[in-house]
C-alpha cells in the first residue's frame, strides 16, 4: 500500500540524495582519468544539477519564486554541461561562442520568470524546454557517431535521453493539469513520474561510467598497435594486418604488394633543426602518405624514420605507380620547421607477393632489400623487387635497375 502511495516529498528527497551521490562519484571517476575532457564536463553538470536539488530542497514546502529559479537555472546548467560532455564523448567539440549563447539564453529565459513572477508551472515549463533542447543535442550527436565498435554504447546512452525527456514531459503535463484545474497538489501521478526520473537518472550515470570505461579500453587497445607520435600502426599493428591479409591473398590467390619507405638524410634533419622538428616532419611525411592511401590499405610506423605500406588486391605495377605518387607528395612538402635549403624526400622500395613465398615476412624483406637498392642509387627514387621489368624512377632521369628476391 505504502508503494501505491507514494510521498513525494520523499521521492524529491531520493533524487536530492542520488543527485549529490552522481556528483561525488563522477568527480572520482574525473580524478581518474583526469585526461578525459568529457568527465569533467560531467562531474560539472552533475555537481550543478545536485546543488540544484539541494536549493530546492531547503526552499521547503512551498518554496518562494527566487528559490525555484536559482535551482532551475543551476538544474538547466547541470544538464547543459552533461550534454555537452555526450557530445564530446561522440566526437564533437562544441564551439566556445556556442556553449555561451545556449547559457544567456538559459538565463534570459528565467529572467522572465522573475518580471511575470509566476512560480512553479513557469519554472517546471522552462526546465523542461531547455531539458529537452539539450537532450535533443546529446541524442543527435549519439545518433550521428562514428560507425565503430563504440556506437553502441553511445546508442544507449541515447536511448536513456529519450526516456529522460518523456519523464520530463510527463512531469510538465500533470504540473499544468493540476494549475489548469487550480488544485496543484503533490499528487501521487506526480510522484510516480518522479520516482521513473530517479531510476533513468541512476541508469543514465551507470551507463556514463560504463561508457568511460568501454572508452578507456578502446584507447588501450588502440595504444597497444598506434604509433603515439604519428598516429599510424605501429610494428605489432602492422603485423597483425599482415596476417590477416596475407592468409586471404593466399586463400584467393590475390596480388599483395608492400612499400618500404625511409626518410632521406633524416638525421641531418635531427642534427640541425633538433629531434622536435624531426618529430614535426615525420608526422607530415605520415599524412601526406595517408592522402594517397585507399581505406583499405596500410600504414604503420615500422621505426626510427621507416614507415610500412600495405597495399592489399595491388600488382606490383600498380603499387609502383602509388610509390611514384607518394614520394612526389613529400618532396613537394614544405614544412615551417625547415628552411628554404633543407626539403624532405623518401627512398621507397616495392615488393609483390610472390607464390613462391610462404610467409608475410619474406614480402618484407624483399621490399626492404629493394629500399636499400634505392637508397645505394641515389635516394628520393623508388625501386621495385620482382621478376620482370621494374623501372626506377627519382630525381635523376628513369634507370632501369632489378632487386631480385
Amino acid at each position: 500500500m505504502m508503494l501505491w502511495s507514494l510521498d513525494v516529498r520523499t521521492v524529491f528527497l531520493v533524487l536530492v540524495l542520488m543527485g549529490i551521490m552522481q556528483a561525488v562519484l563522477m568527480l572520482y571517476v574525473h580524478y581518474l582519468h583526469a585526461n578525459l575532457p568529457f568527465v569533467l564536463d560531467w562531474s560539472q553538470g552533475y555537481i550543478l544539477f545536485a546543488i540544484g536539488l539541494v536549493v530546492m530542497l531547503m526552499g521547503g514546502a512551498g518554496p518562494s519564486i527566487y528559490i525555484l529559479i536559482l535551482s532551475s537555472v543551476l538544474r538547466s546548467s547541470g544538464h547543459m554541461f552533461i550534454c555537452i560532455g555526450i557530445a564530446k564523448l561522440c566526437g564533437r567539440t562544441p564551439k566556445r561562442s556556442m556553449i555561451n549563447v545556449a547559457f544567456l539564453f538559459l538565463l534570459s529565459m528565467h529572467a522572465i520568470g522573475l518580471w511575470i513572477g509566476e512560480s512553479l508551472l513557469y519554472v517546471a515549463m522552462v526546465f523542461t524546454f531547455l531539458a529537452s533542447i539539450f537532450s535533443a543535442y546529446a541524442i543527435y550527436s549519439c545518433i550521428t557517431a562514428p560507425r565503430d565498435e563504440f556506437r553502441k554504447s553511445v546508442l544507449l546512452v541515447a536511448g536513456l535521453m529519450c526516456i529522460y525527456v518523456v519523464c520530463l514531459l510527463l512531469r510538465a503535463g500533470i504540473i499544468y493539469v493540476e494549475k489548469v484545474q487550480e488544485a496543484i497538489v503533490l499528487s501521487k501521478e506526480l510522484g510516480w513520474v518522479l520516482l521513473c526520473t530517479a531510476v533513468v537518472m541512476g541508469s543514465h550515470f551507470t551507463m556514463l561510467i560504463l561508457v568511460t570505461s568501454h572508452r578507456l579500453q578502446i584507447e588501450l587497445q588502440r595504444q597497444v598497435v598506434r604509433d603515439p607520435l604519428t598516429n599510424v600502426f605501429n610494428r605489432r599493428g602492422l603485423l597483425s594486418h599482415i596476417d590477416r591479409d596475407w592468409a586471404r591473398a593466399c586463400r584467393h590467390g590475390s596480388p599483395i604488394s608492400m612499400l618500404m619507405i625511409d626518410a632521406d638524410y633524416f638525421k641531418k634533419i635531427n642534427d640541425v633543426f633538433g629531434h622536435a622538428a624531426g618529430d614535426a616532419v615525420l608526422v607530415a611525411i605520415a599524412q601526406q602518405i595517408q592522402g594517397v592511401l585507399r581505406q583499405e590499405d596500410v600504414l604503420a610506423r615500422y621505426g626510427g624514420e621507416e614507415f610500412v605500406v600495405m597495399l592489399p588486391d595491388t600488382c606490383l605495377r600498380d603499387a609502383l605507380d602509388v610509390a611514384e605518387r607518394i614520394r612526389l607528395e613529400v618532396a613537394n612538402l614544405v614544412h615551417p620547421s625547415l628552411d628554404a635549403q633543407h626539403t624532405v624526400t623518401v627512398s621507397i622500395g616495392v615488393s609483390e607477393r610472390l607464390v613462391t613465398q610462404k610467409h608475410s615476412e619474406q614480402l618484407l624483406e624483399c621490399a626492404d632489400r629493394a629500399l636499400f637498392l634505392a637508397k645505394q642509387t641515389g635516394r628520393n627514387r623508388i625501386c621495385g623487387s620482382q621478376a620482370g621489368v621494374v623501372s626506377v624512377s627519382g630525381t635523376e632521369p628513369a634507370l632501369s635497375q632489378l632487386a631480385r628476391s
